[in-house]
């Protein structure tokens, strides 16, 4: 069958002038899925903007910032720049240590160099004095100084002759040496070494409790005495040195520094109350009956104690160690050394521990001191206070330590009468007894 006729096509008509296409507007696809009235809206993701342009402008402003900051700082300052004609002052070098090379073997190189330094004499330092026009010396001159007159004490038995050790100080070029009473009371033989190693055994131990001091003879001559020096003119401040063998001889003569932390410190020590010297310098057991020296290489002070940490509390306490002044010291051992004892102080003759409350409602007693020990040869003995009777007042003052029994006679004589209300638990009853003191010096000479 033939193909269908079709109608020619119109001829062409060019547009007419000043023609414009027509514009269409752009008509919407139509979605080929059913929309979802309830389908949440896509979110219109906007393209990133890069932040490096703001970092920068950022940083060009904080750069301008500091460049007029540093120059309006520089404009305030009054710089004088030096030309460069000046010339630069010369430079004299200081001792140097040099190396001298010598021919060693070695397995690197047989025929080898070796280094070998060779020492240069330590520079010395110009001397310093006070505003009296007295030398300052220093520590290491303090040490060279004081070092020969430091002394090792080991006390003792026969069978254990080291059970305690401290340190002492020569007094007399014939052999006399101080330390602490602490470190020689109760033990039958005394031993002192001298800092070049020599023992000796002390022929004459004296003693003084009350006062934590103690001197030796030892049959020695030529000995180097300390210097002696007044602590009265010691302010808090002020250098000192300390000298001794802390925990044992095997660092002996050790040597540590600090300053005075306080004066007329006043510490209890076995019930005693005892006026220090107080110092921050390294003081450890070991370094009691040693020096405590000031800056003219003088001993001012007989190291005594210190205060350490309790292991239950758990806290530790570092700086604070105690000397017997030299103004208090002076006078004891001079005493010890020509009468044996000090002579004047009222004493009643005894030894007591506490009773405290809980102990004293446990046994039904009162609280106060009770007596341990009673020298016969007292009066107090004589009058009928006995071993274990309990001193509850004196004077009409309740006590309740040692300390307190001591503060109630501080002030009264050698001869005075003393009152005291006791309770005796063998009878349950309270007496009252009245006795004079008697002298402590005289009372222990012998023992």
């Amino acid at each position: 069958t033939p193909p269908p006729a079709y109608p020619p096509y119109p001829p062409y008509t060019p547009p007419a002038p000043g023609w414009t296409p027509p514009t269409y507007a752009a008509q919407p696809v139509q979605p080929t899925q059913p929309v979802d009235p309830w389908r949440a809206p896509e979110p219109v993701k906007t393209p990133k903007k890069s932040r490096w342009g703001a970092g920068l402008a950022v940083i060009l402003a904080v750069a301008l910032l500091l460049t007029a900051g540093v120059g309006y700082l520089i404009s305030r300052m009054d710089i004088q720049w030096l030309p460069d004609d000046i010339p630069l002052p010369s430079y004299r070098p200081g001792p140097t240590v040099t190396a001298a090379v010598s021919a060693f073997p070695s397995p690197m190189s047989p025929d080898g160099p070796a280094l070998d330094i060779v020492d240069v004499p330590r520079p010395s330092t110009l001397p310093t004095y006070d505003a009296q026009g007295r030398r300052v010396l220093t520590i290491a001159e303090i040490a060279d100084k004081v070092s020969p007159s430091v002394v090792g004490v080991l006390a003792g038995s026969s069978e254990y002759p080291d059970e305690s050790s401290g340190s002492g100080i020569i007094m007399t070029a014939d052999g006399y040496v101080i330390t602490n009473n602490h470190v020689v009371e109760g033990y039958t033989r005394v031993t002192v070494m001298l800092s070049d190693g020599n023992n000796y055994e002390a022929t004459t131990v004296r003693r003084d409790a009350r006062s934590d001091l103690a001197v030796l003879k030892i049959e020695a001559n030529q000995l180097t005495p300390a210097e002696f020096g007044n602590s009265g003119n010691l302010v808090v401040g002020d250098p000192v040195v300390a000298i001794g063998n802390p925990m044992g001889l095997e660092l002996q003569n050790t040597v540590t520094n600090g300053i005075v932390s306080a004066i007329n410190r006043d510490i209890m020590v076995e019930d005693r109350a005892m006026s220090m010297l107080q110092t921050n310098c390294a003081i450890n057991p070991g370094n009691s009956g040693g020096p405590l020296i000031n800056c003219y290489g003088q001993v001012i002070g007989v190291i005594s104690s210190k205060i350490m940490g309790d292991y239950l509390s758990g806290y530790t306490v570092e700086g604070l160690g105690f000397a017997i002044p030299m103004d208090i010291a002076k006078p004891i051992v001079d005493e010890l050394i020509t009468r044996g004892y000090i002579k004047g102080r009222p004493a009643i003759g005894i030894s007591g521990q506490s009773v405290d409350s809980s102990t004293a409602r446990f046994y039904g007693v009162p609280e106060g001191v009770q007596v341990t020990q009673i020298n016969p040869n007292t009066d107090a003995a004589a009058q009928g206070l006995r071993k274990s009777d309990i001193i509850t007042k004196v004077n009409g003052v309740n006590v309740y330590t040692v300390a307190d029994i001591n503060n109630a006679k501080k002030d009264l004589l050698v001869g005075d009468s003393l009152t005291v209300t006791v309770y005796r638990p063998s009878e349950s009853a309270t007496l009252e007894i009245v006795f004079k003191l008697v002298d402590e010096g005289e009372l222990y000479a012998n023992q």
